[in-house]
């Protein structure tokens, strides 16, 4: 298993450990499992296969997984954490297994925060910071005379990238 996949097998893995504990649990005490947690151990098993066999597959049965033990119609730990109001009740555990399994799958995360956008974004902000700082340059240069501006543009060791294309728009501006 490679580092991606140690990263996305966390969430399936933990849920492994809890029908590993769950299993215990039931052998050592007097604990009653129902159908609800039969159905979750035979979902997470093909879902541990599938892991390994065919991702894409994987991705939705597990996600199912979860959101069915999240509104309560499977189980696969013995105890059961719900948060809720009336009859609208969540599992706590499956909120958590489903925040690791968006969080650890690369393409899931991807899908719902594209980083294209975020990087269109980033330009933006970046070209308005620049565009600033070109203006308070073309402020700073638009007394001087063409042969000093011509001397900003030629010496690139002496001024910044930013400060030579203030010059340069100042001469274009200069030159109409």
């Amino acid at each position: 298993m490679n580092k991606l996949q140690t990263k996305e097998f966390i969430p399936i893995g933990i849920s492994i450990v809890l029908v590993l504990i769950s299993i215990g649990n039931v052998l050592i005490t007097n604990t009653v499992l129902n159908k609800a947690h039969y159905f979750g151990f035979i979902l997470l098993l093909l879902s541990s296969i599938l892991f390994f066999r065919n991702k894409y597959l994987y991705r939705y049965l597990f996600g199912s997984t979860i959101l069915l033990g999240f509104i309560g119609l499977i189980n696969f730990f013995y105890l059961t954490i719900t948060v809720g109001f009336g009859v609208f009740q969540v599992n706590l555990l499956y909120l958590i297994l489903l925040l690791l399994f968006i969080t650890t799958d690369e393409l899931i995360l991807e899908k719902l925060f594209p980083k294209q956008q975020l990087g269109n974004e980033t330009n933006k902000t970046n070209q308005k910071e620049l565009e600033k700082k070109v203006n308070s340059f073309k402020q700073q240069f638009q007394n001087k005379t063409e042969s000093e501006l011509t001397k900003i543009v030629t010496e690139t060791s002496s001024y910044t990238e930013i400060a030579r294309i203030a010059a340069v728009q100042v001469l274009k501006e200069k030159t109409k």
